[in-house]
């Protein structure tokens, strides 16, 4: 965890499993580390990024075991 309230975490998702929609209200950065996975319709593998800008709606659907890296300057917000 960050002290202003952000944190900076692995996520690992298995084959097959999907995240809840959520939106970032300051944003959050995406660094690909393992496997493949879809964010917000972009499919991304090793070595991607991805930004996603503050407010706007998305899931994560893994289509193979992955793990990234999330930046969040603050944490997400779910319906």
């Amino acid at each position: 965890l960050h002290d202003d309230g952000g944190a900076t975490i692995e996520v690992r998702m298995p084959a097959g499993s999907r995240g809840k929609a959520h939106l970032h209200p300051r944003g959050e950065e995406l660094f690909m580390v393992d496997g493949h996975v879809s964010v917000g319709g972009q499919d991304l593998g090793p070595g991607d990024y991805l930004y996603t800008s503050p407010g706007e709606w998305h899931f994560a659907a893994a289509r193979t075991d992955c793990r990234f890296v999330l930046v969040l300057p603050a944490l997400p917000e779910y319906p």
